[in-house]
């Protein structure tokens, strides 16, 4: 007689992390429908909390009911800590790529990149004639020369170079 040997199969980080996602949006959802997570007390519909939580992780910013007024502050927690999730979910999974990219990237690089990025787009909206001052605090930034200091070590060039270009 010969013996079975029964090997466990172990999933992948990426099916982990996918797996880990779907588990958060379907946890946040159940709590979603609680009664106790809207102002009425009322039962929400799955496919609502579903859609909220999935936009809640996803951090999409879309909803089906309003925030302030429908969600219970128990429900409003619930969509919070679901964003703070989806978050840092985002934010790993940046620097674990970068990392594994072989790119070692500090917390502040990346804040940084982020912020060039979003600056970047502003520059290039046709007829702006916002200052470099309120692109650069609208990005984040403390100062526009923070702000064209690292700009200009990001993409090579200053943010006034990089507008005349664009135009």
């Amino acid at each position: 007689m010969s013996k079975v040997v029964h090997r466990k199969k172990r999933l992948s980080s990426f099916k982990l992390i996918v797996l880990g996602f779907a588990a958060v949006i379907f946890v946040g959802a159940l709590l979603l429908m609680l009664p106790v997570s809207s102002v009425s007390g009322t039962q929400t519909p799955f496919h609502e909390a579903l859609f909220t939580s999935v936009s809640a992780v996803c951090v999409t910013g879309l909803v089906v009911q309003d925030t302030g007024s429908y969600w219970s502050s128990f429900g409003q927690a619930v969509i919070l800590l679901l964003i703070q999730i989806g978050g840092l979910g985002v934010i790993t999974g940046a620097v674990t790529f970068l990392m594994l990219a072989g790119r070692n990237i500090t917390l502040k690089e990346y804040i940084d990149r982020y912020r060039v990025n979003h600056a970047r787009t502003e520059l290039l909206m046709p007829g702006d004639s916002r200052s470099m001052e309120e692109i650069a605090v609208g990005a984040g930034f403390t100062s526009s020369r923070t702000f064209s200091r690292i700009f200009q070590k990001i993409l090579g060039v200053t943010p006034a170079q990089y507008r005349r270009q664009a135009q």
